[in-house]
């Protein structure tokens, strides 16, 4: 059933992104309906680096037209005495739990990636 239309576009401009995105390959969605909350759960594989670590340093997200949950994990480069080895497992990967401001029952999450090529997730709870 066609609910509505999602505009996509080419990019604007040739610029890069203003920041540096984690390597985020796959995204969930839990409910904790006790509480009324919701979590995305971003999943992937940090790159090795010659001198200290990539972390995400902080998730940004904002509510896009025609419901669509926009997520930007922001990565950063650490020195080594900044890495906490306990945030990954012997293979790099992560898994990052990030609380939804805005509860979603249906629409798309896109997820900003290290690859330029987003995560996208279609979710429907509303049945």
């Amino acid at each position: 059933e066609v609910t509505g239309a999602l505009a996509i576009a080419p990019s604007s401009s040739d610029e890069q992104d203003d920041f540096l995105y984690a390597p985020v390959e796959s995204v969930e969605l839990s409910v904790d309906e006790a509480l009324g909350r919701q979590t995305l759960h971003l999943k992937g594989t940090y790159p090795y680096v010659y001198r200290g670590c990539m972390r995400i340093a902080e998730i940004k997200s904002y509510m896009a037209a025609e419901d669509v949950l926009v997520v930007q994990p922001i990565a950063k480069i650490f020195a080594a005495k900044d890495c906490d080895s306990s945030e990954i497992d012997e293979y790099n990967r992560f898994v990052v739990d990030f609380p939804t401001d805005t509860p979603l029952t249906k629409g798309l999450v896109h997820v900003r990636t290290l690859n330029g090529r987003a995560v996208n997730r279609f979710i429907n709870l509303s049945h």
